[in-house]
């Protein structure tokens, strides 16, 4: 399948199914009034936690509600993006959602929700060991190591949805078609790069005029562009079956 047919199919499956996608994408947003009272920032239309705050200015209390805000946000997160997954799937192959994957849904957000959180554990883990181990080049080493631990669990969510797949076997799976499809997976990151800068210097321009330009910019993120480029990865993954390319 070439890249236009990718994109093609991509679009079809999202404007098709924009109403239940934005549906679903709803719960992202819940995130924002909670992000707004954690010790972060908005960079590239996207909300990051200072990590310098965390050493000085946190109490006990701080850091349970962090840690509780951060598992309600994830785990609306990962129900989100099993949503999503589930409408493509079934819009792919012409048919439809049965009341019993429905019901299968919690199931499968919790076990998104696990991988997700395993991940973050790993980054925040390898994030502090690397900044005492290698102060000097921690500015390198720990968004590398972030983006590694990222790009392993890229394709997790469509193993788990599309598959099926029990943990494990979703992560092998995951791997087998980054490096199997990876002219798609390249092309993939690239354009959602183009993507997120593009959303950042639009509402990066109106932030001078306009107070909550880069709030509604992380909105437009959530809302519109992180759906579509899950719809987008769901189309890269499907075109493994030779019937669905």
């Amino acid at each position: 399948m070439s890249i236009k047919s990718l994109l093609r199919h991509s679009w079809k499956s999202y404007s098709d199914n924009l109403k239940f996608i934005l549906a679903f994408s709803i719960p992202l947003l819940f995130a924002l009034p909670l992000a707004s009272l954690l010790p972060n920032y908005v960079a590239a239309t996207g909300v990051f936690l200072r990590f310098s705050s965390l050493q000085t200015d946190l109490t006990t209390g701080n850091a349970l509600f962090i840690v509780l805000a951060f598992l309600f946000a994830l785990l609306l997160y990962s129900f989100a993006i099993t949503a999503i997954n589930l409408i493509v799937k079934h819009q792919r192959t012409l048919t439809r959602i049965r009341h019993a994957e429905f019901e299968e849904i919690e199931l499968l957000t919790l076990k998104l929700f696990t991988v997700f959180l395993a991940a973050f554990i790993a980054i925040f883990v390898g994030a502090l060991w690397l900044r005492d181990a290698y102060p000097q080049h921690s500015q390198f080493l720990v968004p590398a190591w972030s983006l590694i631990v990222s790009l392993t669990i890229l394709f997790v969510p469509q193993s788990l949805v599309l598959e099926n797949a029990k943990l494990l076997s979703a992560l092998k799976i995951a791997f087998k078609v980054l490096t199997r499809k990876f002219y798609y997976f390249v092309f993939f990151l690239l354009f959602a790069s183009l993507l997120v800068l593009a959303n950042t210097a639009v509402f990066l321009s109106l932030s001078e005029s306009w107070p909550i330009a880069l709030q509604v910019g992380v909105a437009v993120n959530a809302l519109f562009i992180l759906p579509f480029l899950e719809v987008l990865k769901t189309q890269i993954f499907l075109s493994k079956y030779s019937l669905l390319r």
